[in-house]
Formats: structure tokens, C-alpha cells, sequence
């Protein structure tokens, strides 16, 4: 039997009134683990109204890890999500993210311009790009099309982030490879948003890792 999956979370901000990136965990009573980023888009802080608005939302709508009924359900609270996004008393929009893994199997739903990467292969840094069919805009709240879907195995570490990671998959699986090998506990993603600040924040930065 596979060993419990491990899951982190952590958002940093350059910016003084706060940020607009949201990222939930939440374990399912079925076993299944559901993580969820948002990155909330407008100024003047309305776009954390629409990044919370998705995370709220998906949590209400995802109960547990079904096989046959997974896609059709994430595709129906992103379009619950866009509608209700829309009809906020202010004008703003978000990416979202949403992964459902349990058993090594994962469900992934994606729309905007956040990433989700996973470790494969024999090198540390090898990876694919589980979010690379997303399309970019439109973004929830603004008529955004059906999420890009997709499934598969878990196959090693798991990272979800916001468009404000300042360093590419190699350097994330890299430095994640140094952590290990390094220090005995870590918190995977208050070391990335750790490294990330060092090298200058210029956007909010949400990161969940899965492990």
C-alpha cells in the first residue's frame, strides 16, 4: 500500500495590502485529497474576492474522488464558479486550479495561466507539465470556457503555482532535490516561496506541493 500523500501549501506578497493568490487543502472523507490555487485578477483587492469565490465553490461541489463522475463534476463548478464570480458586486476575475488525487491517481482542472508540474522519470528533475493544455483567457468570471481536464498515475512530486514563480520546473524540482537531501524537515512550499523571495517577488506567489 502506497504511503499517505503529504500536502503543503503557502502564499507570499510583495505587495502591502496583501495579495490576490489563494490556496486551500482540504481531505476528503473518502480518503481523497483535494488542493485548489487561485490567482485573483483586478486591482484594488477585488481579485482575492474572485480567487476565494473558486476555492469556497469547489470545496462545496467536490465531495469525494469519483472515477466516472470526476470530469463532468469539475466541469460544472468551474461553470458555477465563472457564474457566480460574475455576478459579484465587484468586477474581477481568477485563475483556478483544481487536483483531486486519490490511491496515486489524479484528476486535474485548469483554467488561466497557474501552473501544475510532476516530477517522472528516473532524474529528480525530469517532469511533465500537467496544466499545458489550459487556455490562458478568458478567466473565471469572465466566461471562461470549459477547464482544460486531465488524468493520470502520480507519478512523483506534485507542484501547483501561481504565474508569480520566478524560476523554471528544472530549478523547482532541483531545489526541492537539495531540500531532501539536505534537511531532515522542511515545509516544501515555504522553501520554494522562500527561494522565490530571495530572487525578487514582482507578482503574488501561491504554491502547493503534494508528496
Amino acid at each position: 500500500m502506497p504511503a499517505p500523500l503529504r500536502a503543503f501549501r503557502c502564499v507570499v506578497s510583495p505587495k502591502d495590502a496583501g495579495g490576490d493568490d489563494v490556496a486551500e487543502l482540504r481531505h476528503l472523507s473518502d480518503g481523497s485529497l483535494l488542493c485548489l490555487l487561485a490567482d485573483g485578477a483586478t486591482a484594488g483587492g477585488f481579485g482575492k474576492l474572485a480567487a476565494s469565490c473558486f476555492v469556497d465553490t469547489m470545496i462545496e461541489s467536490v465531495s469525494s474522488f469519483d472515477r466516472d463522475q470526476n470530469s463532468l463534476n469539475l466541469i460544472r463548478a468551474f461553470e458555477l464558479t465563472d457564474q457566480r464570480i460574475s455576478q459579484l458586486p465587484q468586477p474581477c476575475e481568477t485563475t483556478g486550479i483544481a487536483l483531486l488525487v486519490r490511491d496515486q491517481e489524479f484528476i486535474l482542472a485548469a483554467t488561466g495561466d497557474s501552473l501544475a508540474i510532476m516530477r517522472s522519470g528516473e532524474q529528480t528533475t525530469d517532469h511533465i507539465e500537467l496544466s499545458e493544455g489550459q487556455r490562458r483567457k478568458p478567466r473565471l468570471g469572465k466566461g471562461a470556457p470549459a477547464p482544460y481536464i486531465g488524468t493520470g498515475e502520480v507519478s512523483g512530486t506534485i507542484v501547483l503555482a501561481s504565474d508569480g514563480l520566478n524560476m523554471t520546473p528544472f530549478q523547482v524540482f532541483s531545489l526541492l532535490n537539495f531540500a531532501s537531501t539536505h534537511y531532515e524537515h522542511f515545509d516544501p512550499a515555504v522553501f520554494l516561496t522562500e527561494c522565490a523571495s530571495r530572487r525578487g517577488l514582482f507578482d503574488d506567489l501561491g504554491i502547493v506541493v503534494i508528496e
